[in-house]
C-alpha cells in the first residue's frame, strides 16, 4: 500500500482526511463537524493554497501565507474547519505545484467519507448526524437570549 501513494501521481492528503473522520465520528453535534463545514472548507483552503502555490515566493512563506488566508478566509466564511487549514499547509509545503487532481480526489473522498458517517452515527438512538445540511439557525434559549437592540421610539 505504501508503494501506491508513493509511487501514483495522485496523492492524497490522509493527515486532513483521517482528522475529519475523528472529527465525524467523535465531535458529531460540533458544528466544525457538520458536512457543509467540511466540504466548504476543505474545497475553499485547498483552492486557495493551490492558487498560491502558483506565486514564486519561497517555501516558508508561501506555506505561512496559505494556511493565514485560508484560515481568515474560513473564518469569514463561517466554516471553521480545522482539518481544512492542515490540509492548506500540505499542500503549500508540497514541492512545486500539486496536480489539481490530487486536491480534488481530497476533496471527492471527503465527500465519499461522509456516507458511512451518517450511517454509523445514527445507529445509535443518542446521536444524530448531520444535525444541519445548511446554514445553523440557532433555536435553543441559549442563543434566543441575547438581548435584541430596541427600536428607537
Amino acid at each position: 500500500m505504501n508503494e501506491f501513494f508513493q509511487s501514483s501521481n495522485f496523492h492524497i492528503s490522509l493527515g486532513p482526511l483521517s482528522s475529519g473522520i475523528a472529527a465525524q465520528y467523535l465531535l458529531c453535534s460540533a458544528p466544525a463537524s457538520q458536512p457543509r463545514t467540511s466540504v466548504l472548507a476543505l474545497f475553499y483552503s485547498g483552492f486557495v493554497s493551490m492558487i498560491i502555490t502558483y506565486i514564486p515566493i519561497s517555501q516558508l512563506p508561501r506555506v505561512l501565507v496559505a494556511t493565514v488566508v485560508s484560515i481568515f478566509g474560513m473564518a469569514k466564511l463561517g466554516v471553521p474547519y480545522p482539518p481544512a487549514a492542515s490540509l492548506s499547509m500540505a499542500i503549500a509545503a508540497s514541492k512545486g505545484v500539486t496536480a489539481w487532481e490530487s486536491f480534488l480526489l481530497t476533496v471527492f473522498t471527503s465527500i465519499l467519507l461522509l456516507i458511512p458517517a451518517i450511517f454509523i452515527n445514527n445507529m445509535n438512538k443518542n446521536r444524530q448526524y448531520p444535525i444541519y445540511w445548511g446554514y445553523y439557525h440557532c433555536t435553543n434559549k441559549l442563543c434566543l437570549s441575547r438581548r435584541k437592540k430596541k427600536a428607537p421610539s
